[in-house]
């Protein structure tokens, strides 16, 4: 009786020592996702300005072009 008893508390560190593993598997993976998501936030942050930035820009040109077309025609 005794030898499975033994086995018993044998099977559960090692068991334990399993489940340690996974949880330090599943929370460096959790860091990693955490970093890329908000760095993916950041960068669609920046694109969105350079979005708006680009269609001031266009509004400009156009703007200018038209000046520019009315200019030489006179």
């Amino acid at each position: 009786m005794e030898e499975w008893e033994q086995g018993g508390s044998d099977i559960c560190s090692k068991f334990g020592a399993v489940i340690e593993r996974v949880r330090d598997g599943m929370q460096s993976k959790i860091r990693a996702f955490s970093a890329i998501n908000t760095r993916m936030a950041d960068h669609s942050k920046a694109l969105d300005e350079r979005e708006r930035s680009l269609q001031q820009e266009k509004e400009l040109l156009v703007k200018e072009t038209g000046r520019v077309v009315e200019t030489k025609s006179r």
